[in-house]
């Protein structure tokens, strides 16, 4: 964890300090408890929202994931957290090249296959973009129904949800 600790430090050296930064890290929940047991990141820990990935959310037991779940943090959106697997999918074939070559030949091949995959992205980001909105607006109108059906008040369901969260993760 100390790694990710200094990441996070150098990280908030270069933000305006009343940022808050969303995480998604495979071990967000266990970054969160030493952070607050041994008190470390005092000073930004407060604009720090901890989640984890879809796919360690579900290895876990329903009090974490109502409380780390990407889908269930304000601020997370439909994000599943996947991005970076995706990049190291993208790039773990040059491990090999990688490892017989510099520093700076290595900086030189991630910069221009990053730069590759990215040009790559950019040209079926609109299909991409268009299939997400669409998506989005149709599990957005499936919930608003459903809540509809409900006949409960946004304010009631919200009350809810807290008490829900307060009393599963005692």
């Amino acid at each position: 964890q100390h790694y990710v600790l200094v990441l996070l430090l150098r990280l908030f050296n270069h933000l305006p300090p009343t940022m808050t930064v969303g995480l998604l890290y495979d071990i967000g929940c266990q970054l969160e408890r030493s952070c607050r047991k041994w008190g470390l990141l005092n000073d930004v820990l407060p604009h720090i929202k901890f989640s984890i990935s879809v796919f360690h959310a579900y290895g876990h037991q329903w009090p974490f994931q109502i409380v780390y779940h990407p889908c269930k943090c304000v601020g997370f959106g439909l994000s599943d957290g996947e991005g970076c697997k995706w990049l190291w999918r993208s790039l773990k074939f040059l491990i090999p090249i990688l490892w017989v070559s510099g520093y700076h030949q290595c900086l030189f091949i991630l910069d221009n296959q990053i730069h590759h995959l990215d040009e790559k992205s950019l040209l079926g980001f609109g299909r991409w973009l268009a299939k997400k909105w669409e998506l989005c607006q149709g599990k957005k109108e499936t919930v608003k129904q459903a809540l509809e059906a409900l006949d409960v008040d946004e304010g009631t369901r919200h009350r809810e949800w807290v008490a829900q969260v307060v009393h599963q993760t005692r």
